[in-house]
C-alpha cells in the first residue's frame, strides 16, 4: 500500500490523481494548508507527499519537504507550481525533491511523477532492506 499525502487548498484537487490509481493500492489523504501538512507529517507515514507550490512560495514547500524528509529520508516529494522559475525549482531538488511539475503540463505529469516516485522509493527501500541484511 503506498501513502500518499496531497497538500493543496483546492478542494477537487485529489479526484483526478484518485481516479487515476483506481484500483491500485494507493491511499490519498489531503491537508488544505501546510500547517495542517507539517503536523500530519509529525502524526503518521507517507510514501509520497505532493506540494502546491503556491500555498505559501518555495520557503513553505521547502518547510513540508524538510518534515518528510525529517520523518522518513525514503519520502519522496513532488511539488507541482504554476509557473516554476529555474532557480527555487533546482534549490528544492537540491534539498532532495523528487520533482517539480508545472501545472499546465496537467494531470498525466503528476500522475506518472507520483509513479516514478512510487517506483524509486521501492528500489530505495528494496536496497536499504538488503544492506540491513548483510
Amino acid at each position: 500500500m503506498v501513502r500518499i499525502l496531497v497538500v493543496d487548498n483546492a478542494v477537487d484537487a485529489m479526484a483526478p490523481l484518485a481516479l487515476s490509481f483506481a484500483g491500485e493500492a494507493v491511499v490519498f489523504e489531503q491537508c488544505f494548508s501546510a500547517f495542517h501538512a507539517v503536523n500530519r507529517l509529525h502524526e503518521a507515514f507517507f510514501d509520497i507527499v505532493v506540494s502546491e507550490i503556491a500555498l505559501g512560495g518555495e520557503e513553505i514547500a521547502s518547510t513540508v519537504a524538510t518534515t518528510a524528509f525529517s520523518q522518513d529520508l525514503m519520502t519522496q516529494v513532488i511539488v507541482f507550481a504554476d509557473q516554476p522559475t529555474v532557480r527555487p525549482s533546482v534549490e528544492l531538488m537540491k534539498m532532495g525533491v523528487f520533482d517539480v511539475i508545472e501545472k499546465a503540463r496537467g494531470v498525466e505529469a503528476l500522475v506518472d511523477s507520483i509513479r516514478n516516485a512510487v517506483h524509486e522509493s521501492h528500489k530505495d527501500r528494496e536496497l536499504v532492506f538488503q544492506v540491513s541484511q548483510n
